[in-house]
């Protein structure tokens, strides 16, 4: 299980991301981060396209705009849970689908 947790340093400015797996710590630096929400945007992206849903209906089934939906897919919105289940719901797949997505692209 995969746990992102930022806890701010005011000091110097920067932002610290750690990574809970099997009870290790390691850093994540915020490319990473970017570089994940990138492959998740992608990964919805080809679910949508693959059900031939445009952005406007996965928008509004999920309550969303249409440009958050375009922003989600181009890896520029760091979404919650609640909406990445959201978003999921209104694709009619399963949020641990895309999950498996992720981990087998080895980000």
């Amino acid at each position: 299980m995969l746990i992102i947790h930022n806890q701010r340093n005011f000091k110097n400015g920067k932002v610290p991301f750690y990574v809970y797996r099997k009870g290790m710590n390691e850093m994540i630096t915020q490319k990473e981060i970017d570089r994940y929400l990138l492959l998740l945007g992608k990964v919805l992206r080809k679910e949508r396209i693959k059900k031939r849903f445009p952005q406007f209906i996965i928008a509004e089934r999920s309550y969303l705009s249409r440009n958050y939906i375009s922003e989600v897919e181009c890896g520029k919105r760091n979404l919650t849970i609640a909406t990445l289940y959201r978003i999921t719901k209104a694709l009619d797949i399963n949020p641990i689908d895309i999950f498996t997505q992720l981990d087998q692209k080895k980000i």
